[in-house]
């Protein structure tokens, strides 16, 4: 088995209410620690990984914001790590409270992606109050 995993058992429903909901998705997803012991795919678990890339720091906890690391986007690595103001990675900048959700999606309904950053229908669209 590979380090990701490499199972083929299903682990969690991303599409569940528990793992869909704005709120887990926002604050808790690839931020809360796997309490799965068993080796599985982390693509398909909502919850963070050791040495996963998708771990992301938790927006309650650390102050960033939702815009990119310059550090990050051209090292990989950023040497502030959690202090860091910036977002490091996708997931950290459009799972950020400040940008989830806040746009439309370009494939609309007929997005086919695990798990979207973007609105598909209007009543999905979040509005941040700053």
């Amino acid at each position: 088995m590979s380090k990701q995993g490499g199972g083929s058992d299903v682990v969690f429903d991303l599409d569940a209410s528990a793992f869909s909901s704005d709120e887990f998705r926002i604050y808790q997803f690839k931020v809360k620690r796997c309490p799965r012991a068993r080796p599985h795919d982390w693509t398909q678990c909502p919850f963070a990984h050791p040495g996963e890339k998708a771990k992301r720091r938790c927006p309650k906890r650390y102050r960033y914001s939702g815009t990119a690391c310059p550090e990050f986007r051209r090292n990989g690595c950023c040497r502030r790590q959690d202090a860091c103001p910036f977002a490091h990675g996708v997931f950290e900048c459009w799972l950020h409270p400040s940008r989830y959700r806040t746009q439309m999606c370009t494939d609309g309904v007929g997005c086919k992606r695990r798990v979207c950053f973007f609105a598909h229908a209007e009543p999905e669209l979040r509005w941040v109050v700053h």
